[in-house]
């Protein structure tokens, strides 16, 4: 069963795109001003669809080293998903995550997802 999150579409042309997953604990959280010990992730796949509901597929399952981040939005163009993000990041490598991460937060540089409809890799550009 796919959970659905919370409703964001994109819309091309040809097709619907939206993220779907089951929430998932990617490790303990210590975050001051966070009540959760837990750090949890959910829309880690990509999926689309045709207008009519028709071809259903899924594009990506967002995992291995991008596995701590999730999309924020989709822009799609041509056979390509662009997205910024927001995750969590252990700073200091002792298993424990202590950061929420934006991709939208930096003024230096905008680091976002691109990822391929058609083969489904991901690809982290940073435009400066």
């Amino acid at each position: 069963m796919r959970v659905i999150q919370d409703v964001n579409i994109t819309l091309t042309t040809n097709w619907i795109y939206y993220q779907a997953g089951n929430t998932i604990t990617i490790g303990k959280l210590d975050l001051e001003g966070y009540a959760e010990k837990e750090a949890k992730l959910s829309g880690g796949e990509i999926w689309r669809c045709r207008h009519d509901g028709s071809e259903l597929t899924k594009i990506v399952t967002i995992d291995g080293e991008y596995a701590n981040i999730r999309p924020d939005g989709l822009t799609v163009a041509g056979d390509c998903i662009y997205a910024t993000y927001t995750g969590w990041q252990d700073k200091n490598g002792d298993g424990i995550f202590d950061t929420q991460i934006f991709s939208r937060g930096n003024r230096d540089h905008l680091p976002i997802l691109r990822i391929d409809t058609v083969s489904g890799e991901i690809t982290m550009i940073d435009l400066k």
